[in-house]
Formats: C-alpha cells, structure tokens, sequence
C-alpha cells in the first residue's frame, strides 16, 4: 500500500511547470497595448466633440488644413503602419519555426516571453487600431466632428514609433 501510494506521487505532473508554459501568451501585451490605444482613441475625441458643440476652442495652428488633407494622411499612415506590423508578425512566424525546427520546441517558451517582442507587435496593433478608429471618424466627420486633435495624436504615435525602426534617435536621445 505504502509503496503504491510512493509510486502515485512520483507520476503526478508537476503542476506549476506545466501551469507555467500553459500560460505563456503571445497575445497579451499586444492586446492590453492596442486595448490602451482605444481607451487613448476615446480620450482624444472629448476634445473634438467639445469644440464641435462649441463648448471649448481647439487653436487653429492646431489644425491641419481640410478634411480631405486629413483622409490622406491617415490612409497613408494607415498603408505604412499594416505594412511594418506585416513585417514584424511575418519575421516573428520565421522565427519560431526556425526556432521550433532547429532548436527544439522548449526554446518557444523563451522567445514567448521575450517582452521586446510583445511590446512591439504590441506597440504596431495599437498603432493601427488608433488609426483606423481615426479614419472612420474621418468619414463620419459631419455626425462627430472633425478630429484634429486625434490627428494630431495619430502623428504624435507614428512618428517615434517609424524613427525607432529606422534608426533615427528620438527627441530625448538628442540632448
């Protein structure tokens, strides 16, 4: 009995290890991150809709000419934002099937909690949903009102984000 019961222990999975690499996700930094990027979509839009019914004044040197102007920028940001966010989930996939092949499938786990990897899927889906979320307020303007001030954040995003990628310093690394 004693020895049946000795033998029932040694064959039971260890449960924080397993419970460990169960929960490892690739998907929760880049969701909280593009989760964030809404919350910052609704936050920016006060304003907008406040001047709309006159109740604050957004300056004009905040403004960035029509409406039309506006579509353009965002749909080409929106163009170069999905093309990097391509890029970067299509060289993640290559890595971890390289990874997964070469290496075994227990060096997965450390490339999925690799946090610069979340961070900037994270970084790039949040990027896009803000900008979409802009677009189609663009195309409703006359309902909502004309978001300069989500534009502005809109540029605000892209610019560090597409200096970081080429290697550009930021404002901060130049003092």
């Amino acid at each position: 009995m004693a020895t049946a019961r000795h033998s029932h222990r040694m064959l039971a999975p260890r449960p924080t290890k397993l419970r460990s690499q169960r929960d490892i996700n690739l998907w929760r930094i880049p969701l909280q991150l593009s989760l964030a990027a809404v919350a910052l979509f609704g936050i920016t839009l006060i304003p907008d809709i406040l001047d709309k019914y006159g109740v604050i004044h957004i300056p004009s040197w905040l403004t960035m000419g029509s409406i039309d102007d506006a579509r353009a920028i965002l749909s080409a940001m929106m163009g170069a934002v999905a093309t990097v966010l391509a890029l970067i989930f299509s060289v993640a996939l290559l890595v971890l099937s390289m990874v997964s092949t070469l290496f075994g499938p227990r060096l997965l786990y450390r490339f999925l909690q690799d946090w610069v990897t979340q961070v900037m899927i994270g970084l790039f889906m949040g990027t896009f949903a803000y900008i979409c979320l802009v677009f189609l307020v663009t195309h409703q303007a006359s309902h909502l009102g004309f978001g300069f001030v989500s534009l502005t954040e809109a540029l605000d995003l892209t610019t560090p984000i597409g200096r970081a990628m080429a290697g550009l310093p930021l404002p901060h690394d130049l003092l």
